[in-house]
């Protein structure tokens, strides 16, 4: 039987070898880096995504605390859609109505807490439904905002300027739907 004989050159390696092993490096390298940036960015639009579920459910909290003759009054006489610009912590009306229900209450306001790295418009639609038993209102609330660092908006308002052209409303449905959403009945039963 023979010996099984491993070439072994007593001179190192090959320039051919060298370049290769330094080519995957390379290769797998910025494969690595991409990677870690690219879960960067998805990270920081996670947090975003969990402020803005908050950010929702406080909006919601705050409606159904209001006066059911408040939500009403709105619904009925000021076309039950309110917008609110968010960026820099700070949430500031973009239409008239969103302020008759902020300065009835400074304390409802202060409980509605938005991160300065979330930047968008959150829309608050107020309708009416009559039943025999008494008013229903049906509240649904929805936030757009950009991703950070990307071209991404979450949500169909792509301009985010608080208004929801028929390009944008991709389901025709006339609301500025979102994948972070909240939708609620208040009841008054008179």
């Amino acid at each position: 039987m023979g010996k099984l004989k491993i070439a072994c050159d007593k001179n190192g390696m090959a320039l051919i070898e060298v370049l290769v092993a330094v080519g995957l490096f390379t290769l797998l390298s910025a494969a690595f880096f991409l990677q870690m940036a690219s879960f960067s960015q998805f990270e920081s639009t996670i947090f975003n995504s969990n402020s803005a579920i908050e950010s929702v459910a406080s909006e919601v909290e705050m409606l159904q605390n209001t006066p059911y003759s408040k939500l009403y009054d709105i619904a009925d006489k000021k076309g039950g859609v309110l917008a609110l610009n968010i960026s820099n912590g700070k949430a500031t009306p973009i239409n008239s109505n969103y302020e008759s229900i902020i300065s009835q209450d400074l304390s409802l306001q202060s409980k509605i807490a938005f991160p300065k790295s979330l930047k968008g418009v959150m829309y608050v639609y107020i309708d009416k439904v009559n039943k025999s038993m008494g008013h229903l209102l049906d509240v649904y609330v929805s936030i757009s905002f950009a991703a950070p660092n990307s071209q991404q908006v979450i949500g169909e308002d792509r301009h985010l300027d608080g208004t929801l052209s028929s390009a944008e409303d991709k389901n025709t449905n006339g609301r500025a739907d979102s994948p972070i959403s909240l939708s609620t009945s208040i009841y008054d039963p008179l």
